[in-house]
């Protein structure tokens, strides 16, 4: 058996050079780890819960069956989606409360205004209402995308 007598090991620079870095590198780890794991209210928004139904070849009314808290009305845009050519359709949107009033409306093309201020709600419906030659059949969607919540989609039923 060999017994290592006189011999140094790694100098104290080096030694300390090393400790620095694995320090660091620990550290930066653990930095990762802990803001992967933080999420603030309302870092994950979730979409509009919808029920779009066809009423003629030019209307399709749309019930907000869930909605995310605090989710405006103001800057939402809604569009039909034609599913044969995939082609999107504007039309002129109103927004009525459980109530029937009206809460927001959006001329074609242009995104929803509330003189109220008001946020999604369920029990809203939404009345899309296409002019001229555009037209909406059974399995188009509707989609509606705006702030507050992730864009939603619902297939247009008979």
């Amino acid at each position: 058996m060999k017994v290592w007598k006189n011999k140094k090991g790694v100098s104290p620079v080096i030694a300390t050079i090393l400790m620095v870095a694995i320090t660091v590198v620990l550290a930066a780890v653990l930095y990762v780890m802990v803001m992967g794991m933080m999420t603030g209210p309302g870092t994950v928004s979730e979409p509009l819960g919808l029920y779009a139904k066809y009423v003629n070849g030019q209307t399709v009314t749309v019930t907000v069956n869930s909605a995310p808290a605090n989710a405006p009305l103001n800057g939402t845009s809604v569009v039909i989606k034609n599913a044969t050519t995939g082609f999107l359709v504007k039309g002129a949107v109103t927004v009525y409360n459980s109530t029937g009033a009206s809460v927001g409306s959006a001329a074609a093309g242009s995104t929803i205004t509330s003189e109220t201020g008001a946020n999604w709600k369920a029990g809203y419906t939404i009345r899309i209402t296409l002019t001229g030659t555009d037209y909406v059949s059974v399995g188009d969607s509707v989609q509606i995308s705006g702030t507050g919540f992730s864009t939603s989609t619902s297939t247009i039923v008979a």
